[in-house]
């Protein structure tokens, strides 16, 4: 199989400022929520500009970025800043760290919160850190994946272990 894009950092997307395609700095992204059976990024987590009334988070598709300009730290949208008040709120797609929360949360009120749940859609930065345990044995903590900037595929996890205050960092393929 052969990679069409660039491989990219997840933790990289947070540098860059986010631009629609009217030109507006529309805010940062915060998070990345992917498949974590097929390894597919679905969703941007994009911290809109603040307003009078707070933060406003939104979730972005990974059709709508149109490419990223290293120079210039920039990820340019295909959609204006009008369709970007349109998008859906974050909360709309709960990964499952925050499908626990809500249950907890609706639990202690008595009532079910309705929703749509999906057992796969993980969260970025809740997993970053996660040990990675193979055969009883401490592997390393996950420090950051490698995604196609074509496919939006996750292509490689980053691991990194310690010995002796030292920290070795490489690169391991997703498994199912």
């Amino acid at each position: 199989m052969r990679l069409k894009g660039v491989l990219r950092s997840v933790h990289e997307l947070e540098q860059f400022r986010v631009r629609s395609a009217d030109g507006r700095h529309s805010g940062r992204i915060r998070d990345v929520y992917f498949n974590g059976s097929a390894w597919q990024v679905t969703h941007l987590v994009l911290s809109m500009e603040p307003s009078a009334f707070g933060r406003k988070e939104v979730l972005l598709s990974p059709a709508d970025v149109a490419g990223l300009s290293d120079e210039s730290e920039v990820l340019h949208l295909r959609i204006s800043a009008e369709e970007l008040d349109q998008l859906p709120p974050a909360s709309s797609a709960l990964p499952v760290c925050k499908q626990y929360e809500s249950f907890v949360y609706a639990s202690r009120r008595a009532t079910m919160l309705p929703m749509q749940t999906d057992p796969h859609l993980r969260s970025a930065k809740a997993v970053i850190r996660f040990q990675l345990d193979i055969a009883g044995e401490c592997s390393g903590n996950l420090a950051d994946f490698l995604y196609d900037s074509e496919s939006w595929q996750i292509r490689y996890l980053g691991i990194e272990q310690k010995f002796d205050r030292k920290a070795m960092k490489f690169f391991v393929l997703p498994q199912d």
